[in-house]
């Protein structure tokens, strides 16, 4: 299904998803663009001679383009002709994460940096796809389902990844009457096993993990008799996290798929436990023996005001290894609908991996390892 015989461009080529992706389409015999930015290439050719020692006859199929998304013209002088002629579709999961990045170097890449490649897109002659990868953050403070056509719902956003993530995809969304755009909004990622070589890319991709490490560090220095104080969020909380390896799959179906131009789609756990759920569950296993109390998504908002909050939760034993704008990233109380993804999801005949299966896996991971290697975590971890 993935083999197209065409060339893509693909940014976000560095991180840890794109690397997948760019791995899947070039395995299936498409040729694939990568574009990097100069601080970047450096890492990009590690990577791509990494992978030319496993799968040689994949990586090349695989170039490194030099450019940069916040750029108008995204691509250097010297390649962009030939990249817009060679180029049918694009596929753009490139984007600003961290939250230490600045509010303004998040903005130009993931605001700007879309509207500049949709432009850049739309000189290709023949372009079949353009993907824009998104994220159910763009669901910000909403409470209640929010379907694959909604966007803007009054939310409120903690976060200038989740702002700008929306901003983003408003901006492919409103260029679906002109091109073939297609919006994949992505739960937050689970490690798991694969052929990708992925040394040296850190655990904080996998943020469900650094809470699972933070629990078992509590019990340990507790005695399992003290219980955390609060679960933020209430009975509404819940956690959508899906294996990276999963997602890049149905991502590269979607960009190959010629039914899925117009359409948003949501990656979803139709089966996503809430957050008591899941501590009530994992507790156990890492030596918790009690729980804090809900605190209600309000009284929650309300204390994210108070000065000083952030700064007495980050002195939590272990540096509490989430921050309040990190944990909203994947437990939120928005019902994330699952129309699109689910018919996607059958199209190519895969079931929906179940968080609460993977629980014990990542457990015995974090009760004996540490998180700080997502090569280390995947390894350690049964296969899919």
């Amino acid at each position: 299904m993935l083999q197209r015989d065409e060339t893509v461009l693909l940014t976000g080529g560095t991180g840890n998803l794109g690397r997948r992706l760019a791995w899947l389409l070039a395995s299936a015999g498409n040729r694939v663009d990568l574009l990097v930015r100069r601080a970047s290439r450096r890492g990009a050719r590690e990577w791509l001679a990494a992978l030319r020692r496993e799968d040689p006859l994949s990586a090349g199929r695989i170039l490194l383009v030099n450019g940069d998304l916040t750029s108008r013209s995204v691509i250097n002088s010297d390649e962009r002709s030939r990249v817009l002629e060679d180029c049918v579709s694009v596929l753009h999961c490139g984007a600003v994460t961290a939250s230490s990045a600045g509010r303004a170097l998040t903005w130009s890449t993931n605001v700007e940096g879309t509207r500049n490649l949709l432009a850049l897109a739309g000189e290709m002659p023949q372009l079949r796809r353009f993907l824009h990868v998104s994220d159910l953050a763009v669901a910000g403070s909403h409470s209640g389902v929010f379907t694959e056509s909604d966007l803007l719902r009054g939310q409120l956003f903690r976060s200038s990844y989740a702002e700008t993530k929306m901003l983003g995809e408003r901006i492919a969304r409103s260029a679906m009457t002109e091109a073939p755009v297609t919006v994949v909004r992505l739960a937050s990622f689970l490690p798991d096993r694969t052929r990708v070589p992925l040394e040296g890319l850190a655990g904080r991709s996998a943020p469900l993990l650094r809470l699972l490490d933070f629990i078992g560090h509590w019990g340990k220095w507790t005695g399992g008799g003290l219980p955390i104080p609060a679960l933020p969020l209430g009975s509404c909380a819940r956690v959508q996290a899906l294996p990276m390896g999963w997602q890049a799959e149905v991502l590269a179906a979607a960009w190959a798929s010629d039914e899925t131009s117009g359409q948003t789609i949501q990656l979803v756990d139709p089966d996503a436990p809430t957050l008591r759920e899941v501590v009530e569950e994992i507790g156990p296993l890492l030596g918790l023996k009690s729980f804090g109390v809900d605190v209600p998504r309000r009284a929650w908002a309300l204390a994210r005001t108070l000065p000083g909050f952030d700064a007495v939760v980050g002195h939590i034993p272990r540096g509490s290894p989430l921050s309040p704008t990190q944990l909203e990233r994947f437990v939120r109380c928005s019902v994330p609908e699952f129309s699109h993804g689910e018919a996607l999801v059958r199209s190519i005949e895969c079931s929906v991996p179940r968080l609460r299966e993977a629980l014990p896996s990542l457990c015995e991971y974090v009760r004996t390892q540490d998180v700080d290697s997502l090569h280390e975590v995947a390894a350690a971890l049964p296969p899919a």
